[in-house]
């Protein structure tokens, strides 16, 4: 489970980010904000440690999980920076 969330958290993570900066161009350069020492690559533990962050700006009320609610507005900001503010929300899990 947890590695469904670190995962969930390193894809879904990447437009929170960018609501304060410019879009990544494509080729990775998102992944490439994790490369903490500049030296051109992103470690494993690099990487974990920019999900980590990413998972506890969604983490609202700190208690170490996601609700549906938490990744329901995480959702919500991804569709209003991609122009569709306008859609539905997604169907719920039955």
């Amino acid at each position: 489970m947890k590695s469904l969330v670190l995962g969930f958290a390193l894809l879904a993570g990447a437009p929170a980010v960018a609501q304060d900066t410019p879009p990544p161009p494509p080729g990775g350069g998102g992944m490439m904000r994790a490369d903490a020492n500049g030296d051109g690559v992103v470690t494993k533990d690099e990487a974990l440690a920019q999900a980590a962050q990413r998972f506890d700006r969604m983490d609202t009320n700190h208690d170490g999980k996601l609700t549906r609610d938490e990744l329901d507005r995480v959702g919500q900001r991804m569709r209003g920076m991609r122009g569709g503010g306008d859609l539905p929300p997604p169907p719920q899990p039955q």
